[in-house]
């Protein structure tokens, strides 16, 4: 019985075989190096398919997207309905074809299941940029219901495999990729702290073309890929690594988002007194706002984009935090500065063109709302608020 009729995934055409929610595309080389790809949260078509699809001959594609956007812990289709029978089924698949390597890649929520798909069996290559190593909803960039214990922590399954095959990235300007990175202790992983950015760090890595030396690392076989893509890694933030330091990352998280008893605002000063820190800057602004102090909170929320300028989320950050102090002017030209780093920032684009149809200017507000509905068609906020516009 062939894959494809025990999986129900029709063939498309020759060397192509595929899904709503997997496509597997081969190498023209029999035993070519296989790579499986996570698509990240929201994904419509496949992430990263234009990086990949550069490299057809080379090195055979599997690229898997996750249609409920459970972090893959709910499977992908009726009859691979949870992660193992998805991994299983992958490996399975890997295994008929005999390639001579293996990588898993993705970001967020494909950055984790990256690494579930590494702990469930060989690879030779984890890829994962901005993963998350533990599923708490009350955390940013999580799934929208709890998971099962299976797939919540990752942490003490990671530290019992052997690290030398894990290549990790994420954006050292976020304090929550930074405690999901870090709070896993790597022993001979290779893990790069990227300066200034945020949770949208694989963009960065793509646009500089990071990716593609791995990718050409990877399929010529070599073993140290950290070295053979030293000469394009962009300025790596190593302060990190301090143990004093990512201490206090930690308690500002766990204050922050999981209500632990931290001293929040004593922690955030204490690391910007010591240095620049845009994370907490922002966050030490959103304590503010809470706190209905809009001045003092507008004017931590300029530090911090100043700190990190070419971060979506402080930019984005600058702008919401404008919009409730009542400065609806100047939290306008915050979003436009947003989505002049990020066109296809969903959030911005919505509340840029809610804050649009507020000031009477109905035809940007829906040219702006249409372009997030070609974004995120899966989304519902956009949408929304046309029909709110059309009505008022």
């Amino acid at each position: 019985m062939r894959l494809s009729d025990f999986f129900r995934l029709p063939f498309l055409n020759d060397g192509e075989v595929g899904s709503s929610a997997i496509v597997i595309k081969k190498a023209t080389k029999v035993g070519a190096p296989v790579a499986v790809i996570f698509s990240s949260v929201n994904s419509n078509g496949f992430s990263y398919f234009k990086l990949f699809e550069r490299f057809e001959g080379a090195i055979t594609r599997i690229y898997v997207r996750d249609p409920s956007d459970m972090w893959y812990n709910n499977g992908v289709s009726e009859n691979l309905n949870d992660s193992d029978k998805l991994f299983q089924y992958l490996h399975k698949t890997i295994r008929e074809l005999k390639p001579s390597r293996v990588m898993c890649f993705g970001s967020s929520m494909g950055g984790y299941a990256a690494l579930r798909f590494a702990m469930s069996g060989h690879v030779d290559l984890c890829v994962s940029t901005s993963p998350q190593t533990i599923l708490d909803t009350r955390l940013p960039h999580t799934p929208k219901e709890p998971v099962d214990a299976g797939g919540y922590d990752l942490r003490q399954d990671i530290e019992a495999l052997d690290h030398r095959k894990f290549l990790l990235f994420f954006g050292a300007a976020d304090f929550v990729d930074v405690f999901n990175v870090l709070r896993v202790h790597w022993a001979g992983a290779t893990v790069y702290p990227i300066a200034n950015r945020d949770h949208l760090v694989a963009e960065y890595l793509y646009r500089e073309g990071v990716f593609d030396h791995v990718l050409k690392s990877f399929i010529a076989g070599e073993s140290a890929i950290g070295e053979a893509i030293s000469s394009v890694l962009p300025a790596l933030d190593n302060r990190v690594f301090d143990p004093p330091t990512f201490e206090a990352i930690s308690r500002i998280v766990e204050s922050y988002y999981l209500a632990a008893d931290w001293d929040l605002a004593q922690l955030a000063v204490g690391l910007i007194e010591k240095d620049t820190w845009a994370d907490a800057e922002h966050i030490l602004s959103q304590y503010y706002r809470k706190k209905q102090n809009f001045g003092a909170a507008v004017d931590m929320a300029n530090r911090a984009f100043k700190s990190a300028p070419a971060s979506v989320k402080m930019a984005e950050a600058l702008a919401s935090t404008l919009r409730s102090a009542g400065r609806l002017d100047e939290a306008v030209e915050a979003y436009e500065r947003c989505l002049e780093i990020r066109p296809k920032q969903y959030s911005a684009l919505c509340a840029l063109a809610e804050l649009l149809a507020e000031k009477g200017e109905k035809a940007p507000s829906l040219r702006l709302l249409l372009k997030a509905q070609e974004i995120r068609p899966r989304l519902s906020r956009a949408f929304d608020l046309q029909k709110k516009l059309h009505q008022s």
